[in-house]
């Protein structure tokens, strides 16, 4: 049954012939504290070294049994970018050169603002972010104030 569970689109993250969704695993585990990042977004060797890191992954603890872990490792190996092969520093995927490349205009001050805070944060402006589709249709910047203007009609 286990298995079964595996293969069926999971929480709105759409598969096709192509694209196999994640399995059950990924978005209990993953998404659970991010948005699931589709497995395309990285070459293998980040994927298999971050998911051997789990217990130091990026400052949490987030290990899992060695059965969701390798359940984890083929799937996100299995689907891994094909064109990206260099891994990016610290296997950030905001730090590989696709991320970079799509986000350059995007100002510094959008990526610490209250409502974004991190450009891992793909769904502050992705609205389609946890199906792994990330549209340029459906992205919204959302609108900054900076923290040390008042607001409109405030007194000091």
């Amino acid at each position: 049954v286990l298995l079964l569970l595996g293969t069926l689109p999971v929480a709105g993250y759409a598969g096709s012939a192509k694209r196999p969704p994640p399995p059950a695993a990924y978005i209990a585990e993953c998404a659970s504290c991010h948005v699931p990042f589709p497995a395309r977004m990285l070459p293998a060797a980040s994927w298999s070294a971050i998911v051997g890191t789990l217990d130091r992954h990026y400052g949490v603890d987030a290990s899992v049994d060695s059965v969701t872990a390798h359940e984890l490792t083929r799937w996100l190996t299995e689907n891994a970018s094909q064109r990206a092969t260099a891994r990016p520093p610290e296997d950030r995927l905001t730090r590989g050169t696709d991320f970079l490349r799509k986000h350059r205009d995007v100002a510094a001050s959008v990526w610490s603002g209250t409502s974004v805070k991190s450009p891992a944060n793909c769904s502050a402006c992705h609205s389609d972010a946890a199906d792994g589709a990330f549209r340029e249709r459906n992205v919204r910047i959302p609108r900054q104030t900076p923290a040390s203007s008042p607001r409109k009609g405030a007194t000091k």
